[in-house]
């Protein structure tokens, strides 16, 4: 028994009410609704399949495979798809090869320069000017080439200013002499022993109770911790001696002043810690 649209009345699949652009209309016409795919089962293996369909994927593919017919119009897709391809490639390859040569190259060029040819540049031109997304990518590209020769006019204008320029090369030469007089180049260099890790035992809790026992006041300039903790400093300047006779806290700008002269400080560190612990 045929089944027949309820539209338009064409002979239709049995299970479906409506023919393809029926279908279409009354989903249109009806928006809000969702699509209820009726459940089927495979006429080969019972599987369940949502949808329209007789076999499953799989099942599908076998049953092409087996029918002559189906696999004739398979093969012959195959192979013209191949020898499409082929084609191509062969047309690629030959391209490349008159581009090889240069005279074609003058005539290709010549070619491009007449009328014609300009004609169909300027039609494709327009036609991508109106497509808006091209129009957006291309407005990006001209504003950015205005900023820079903008930006390129103000370096001029400051470069063209004596002052501004004075200020420049007296960076240019600070960065200079700190190359010169960096790392081995410097006179207080020690071989990078400020650049060597501290011993396992110099912790947290340990720098915490040198800072307990001095009362939380700096032993050079005597001010008090605020804000900022103070520092912790080995006085044989060795990083592994962490004895806590060998530990004293000092501010920041203290801690620096060590840092010169470390015989004069090492002197007078033991002598004022013993005055200290007694």
């Amino acid at each position: 028994m045929n089944k027949f649209c309820v539209d338009c009345g064409k002979i239709i699949y049995p299970k479906s009410i409506r023919c393809h652009p029926c279908a279409a209309k009354w989903w249109r016409r009806h928006p809000g609704k969702k699509l209820i795919r009726p459940e089927t089962t495979c006429m080969d293996c019972n599987i369940i399949i949502k949808g329209y369909g007789i076999r499953c994927p799989s099942c599908a593919q076998k049953y092409k495979w087996q029918n002559e017919n189906l696999r004739k119009q398979i093969i012959n897709a195959l192979k013209s798809r191949a020898q499409d391809i082929n084609v191509r490639m062969k047309h690629r390859q030959a391209t490349k090869a008159l581009f090889q040569n240069p005279e074609y190259k003058l005539k290709h060029k010549i070619s491009m320069n007449t009328p014609r040819a300009k004609s169909i540049k300027s039609q494709l031109s327009k036609s991508r000017w109106n497509d808006p997304k091209w129009r957006a990518k291309q407005e990006e590209i001209f504003n950015r080439e205005e900023r820079r020769a903008k930006l390129s006019m103000a370096m001029i204008k400051k470069w063209n200013d004596p002052k501004w320029r004075a200020k420049q090369e007296t960076i240019y030469e600070r960065l200079n002499y700190r190359e010169k007089f960096s790392g081995p180049n410097n006179p207080n260099w020690r071989n990078g022993e400020s650049r060597k890790p501290y011993g396992k035992g110099f912790t947290i809790s340990l720098r915490k109770k040198i800072r307990q026992r001095d009362k939380y006041i700096c032993q050079l300039c005597g001010i008090n911790e605020n804000g900022r903790k103070l520092d912790v400093h080995h006085i044989d300047y060795d990083k592994n001696n962490n004895s806590p006779n060998n530990l004293i806290s000092l501010c920041a700008s203290c801690h620096i002043k060590t840092s010169h002269n470390r015989n004069y400080w090492r002197e007078y560190f033991i002598v004022n810690f013993q005055l200290i612990n007694s």
